[in-house]
């Protein structure tokens, strides 16, 4: 039976732990709000239900190791929590700086130090023939889900994301009806998403909206680019850093301008009509964000405040609705 490795961060290259002969499996905490017992005063309860979530699969002995990453100082300190509770826990430092190849050059580094935590774990180093094939089926794979992502609905993809991520497979099984989707197009930036927050999916398209771009936490913004096979077969880690750590916008990044080019390529390309940006309350980064992609953007915005607290959903339908209104 497969060695399951938890991880949450988009950063980290599932099909690099894949190639060692483990099973990688990002987490999704399925609960935890602001009110939750043992949250720290101030604590982000997202990272706080994320360690809950790690420390239950590793009581049911469903996971051997966790894998976190630097990308934000709330998800440094869950990491410290899961550690404690006596769980191989590997910390991934993910420069905040990149662009340039020193910041890659230690990105690929952090690679190589983590193969080495895999291989403790009882992993076997990949050959470089190994390592390509594995890279491949897992491309194939991205490329198949963003293939049929216009004819599901917000729910369904989020449900075929996460799944594929959470199972470490690279072939999803993935119901197509064949037509795209009706409603009017809006992108639903920001994230994470979690527990009730995942009904913004049904929120949205009950109004009459469509989530045409999920620019989430565990939507498109979050893939790695296409790996490209050429270079793949010439350097593999070279290349799974340039997909990875070069091709992924996020708002910790500095400078954060991917994010913004990449959303206005995006919005462009898919007709999208108002923006709907989904921002924890707790996130610096994304409070941050959000005050530059208002500057930033001629489309109607909608903040969608997320506090972490359960029952909210009404707020959140209310201005759902109020930007489909808007719009029609």
């Amino acid at each position: 039976m497969e060695l399951r490795i938890a991880y949450f961060s988009p950063f980290l290259p599932a099909e690099w732990i894949a190639a060692f002969g483990l099973r990688p499996s990002r987490v999704l905490p399925r609960g935890g709000g602001a009110e939750e017992a043992g949250l720290p005063r101030g604590g982000c309860p997202f990272a706080h239900a994320l360690v809950r979530e790690v420390e239950a699969l590793a009581a049911e002995r469903k996971i051997g190791a966790a894998v976190f990453a630097t990308t934000c100082d709330q998800v440094r300190r869950a990491a410290e929590d899961v550690a404690a509770a006596e769980l191989p826990v590997f910390l991934f430092n993910v420069p905040h700086t990149w662009g340039t190849a020193v910041a890659a050059g230690l990105y690929l580094e952090e690679l190589r130090r983590l193969g080495r935590f895999l291989e403790e774990l009882g992993g076997r180093s990949p050959s470089p023939e190994g390592l390509v094939d594995t890279c491949l089926a897992f491309d194939g794979a991205r490329r198949r889900l963003l293939e049929v992502r216009p004819f599901l609905g917000a729910r369904e993809w989020a449900s075929a994301s996460v799944s594929f991520q959470a199972r470490g497979g690279p072939d999803p099984a993935i119901p197509v009806k064949g037509k795209l989707r009706k409603g009017i197009p809006l992108a639903l930036a920001g994230g994470p998403l979690w527990g009730e927050h995942l009904d913004l999916y049904d929120l949205v398209e009950n109004a009459g909206g469509r989530v045409a771009l999920d620019w989430t936490e565990w939507g498109e913004r979050t893939f790695p680019r296409p790996l490209r096979r050429r270079f793949l077969g010439e350097n593999p880690l070279m290349e799974l850093t340039e997909a990875y750590f070069g091709g992924i916008p996020a708002p910790f990044r500095r400078p954060d301008s991917a994010l913004f080019s990449g959303l206005g390529r995006e919005i462009r390309e898919r007709g999208i009509k108002g923006i709907l940006l989904a921002r924890p309350l707790f996130c610096d980064f994304w409070q941050v964000a959000a005050a530059r992609l208002a500057e930033w953007t001629d489309l109607p915005l909608v903040e969608l405040d997320l506090a972490g607290e359960r029952g909210g959903m009404d707020r959140l339908r209310s201005r759902v609705e109020a930007l489909v209104e808007v719009l029609r």
